[in-house]
C-alpha cells in the first residue's frame, strides 16, 4: 500500500508538459527538387577539392618534369676525350724512323652510348603521366559516388529522426493523458501510468539513437567536403544555388 501511495505522489508531482497535439509534418526543404539538386552539386564541388586529388595533381606535375628531364638527359651521357702524342712532341724516333710519321700529333674522340637516340625513357615518363591522370579520374569518380552515398544516408537518417520524433510526441501525449485520468480516478491503477511512462522512455531512447545516427552521417559527409554540412545547406537555402 505504501508503494502505491509513493508512486502516486511521484507521478502526480512530475511536471506535466502539456499535451502536445501532433502537428502536420512540415515540408523538409531538402526534399524540394531544386534545393536537393543545388546541395548535391555543391557537395560534389567541395569533395573534388579533397587533398587526395591534390596529391594526384602533384604526381602528374612530377611526371611532366620527368618527361622534360628525359628530353635533355642524352646531353649528360655523351663523353668527349682527347690526348696529345708525347712521342711526337718529343721528336722521338722508333727504329730510326721519326714518330711523327707513325703516330698522329693528337686525337679526339666522342663516346655516344648505343640507344642514345631511342625515346624509351621519354615514353616511360609520358606513360606515367597517363597513369597518374587515369588514377586521378578514378579518384574523382570514387569521391563523387561516395559523397552522394553519404548524402543519401544523411537524408535517410534525417527522415527517420523526424518520424521517430512524431512517435515520441504521441507516446508522451498518451503518458500525460494517463496521468490526468489517474488523477481524476478514471484509471484505478498506477500500473497503467507506469506502463505508459515506460513506453515513452523507450521511444525517447530510440529518438536519441536516431539523433546520434544523424550526427554520424553528417560527420561522414564533412570528412569528404572539409566544411560543416550545416553551412552548405544554409548557404543553398539562402541563395537557392
Amino acid at each position: 500500500m505504501k508503494t502505491v501511495i509513493t508512486l502516486c505522489i511521484v507521478f502526480l508531482s512530475l511536471p506535466v508538459w502539456g499535451q502536445k497535439k501532433p502537428s502536420a509534418t512540415p515540408i523538409d526543404s531538402l526534399q524540394l527538387p531544386h534545393i536537393d539538386s543545388a546541395i548535391r552539386t555543391r557537395l560534389i564541388e567541395l569533395a573534388l577539392k579533397n587533398p587526395a586529388l591534390q596529391e594526384a595533381d602533384a604526381q602528374i606535375a612530377v611526371s611532366k618534369l620527368q618527361v622534360k628531364e628525359a628530353k635533355s638527359a642524352w646531353l649528360n651521357t655523351i663523353g668527349v676525350s682527347g690526348n696529345i702524342n708525347e712521342f711526337v712532341i718529343n721528336n722521338s724516333t722508333i727504329n730510326g724512323v721519326p714518330a711523327a710519321t707513325l703516330f698522329p700529333k693528337y686525337n679526339f674522340g666522342i663516346a655516344i652510348p648505343l640507344g642514345i637516340f631511342s625515346a624509351q625513357q621519354k615514353n616511360i615518363a609520358r606513360r606515367r603521366i597517363d597513369v597518374n591522370q587515369a588514377q586521378k579520374e578514378l579518384q574523382e569518380r570514387t569521391l563523387r559516388k561516395e559523397v552522394m552515398i553519404r548524402y543519401e544516408n544523411y537524408r535517410e537518417k534525417k527522415e527517420l529522426l523526424s518520424l521517430q520524433k512524431q512517435v515520441t510526441d504521441l507516446q508522451f501525449n498518451t503518458y500525460n493523458e494517463s496521468q490526468r485520468e489517474f488523477a481524476s480516478g478514471e484509471v484505478p491503477s498506477i500500473r497503467d501510468v507506469n506502463r505508459e511512462y515506460e513506453k515513452w522512455i523507450d521511444q525517447r531512447s530510440k529518438q536519441r539513437t536516431r539523433e546520434r545516427d544523424l550526427q554520424i552521417a553528417e560527420l561522414e559527409i564533412e570528412e569528404l567536403i572539409g566544411v560543416p554540412l550545416a553551412d552548405v545547406i544554409r548557404n543553398v537555402l539562402s541563395t537557392g544555388k
